[in-house]
């Protein structure tokens, strides 16, 4: 919403759409709010009921509200097994 309107309270009726970009083989646990202009690189896991927003950088692991960086995967073996098409079905 645009809360910087000129005409109304607390918003006008103008919408501000920003574009999510999410990468492959992400994982996304439950209640995740991702924010409108975020960037989600290959290979992330985000912790469930994290709040996203900005640039997450392939293969962080992040999670909390503003969701950080925890700790960085092993990006070896995920393209490894990225290469060898080994997907998890569930």
């Amino acid at each position: 919403h645009n809360y910087y309107s000129p005409n109304k309270l607390p918003y006008d009726d103008e919408y501000i759409f920003k574009e999510v970009i999410i990468g492959k083989g992400v994982w996304i646990g439950n209640n995740v709010i991702i924010l409108p202009g975020t960037q989600i690189g290959d290979g992330v896991v985000v912790q469930a009921g994290s709040v996203l927003h900005g640039k997450i950088s392939e293969g962080s692991v992040v999670g909390g509200n503003p969701a950080k960086v925890i700790m960085k995967r092993d990006m070896n073996t995920y393209f490894k097994l990225k290469n060898e098409n080994k997907y998890s079905q569930k």
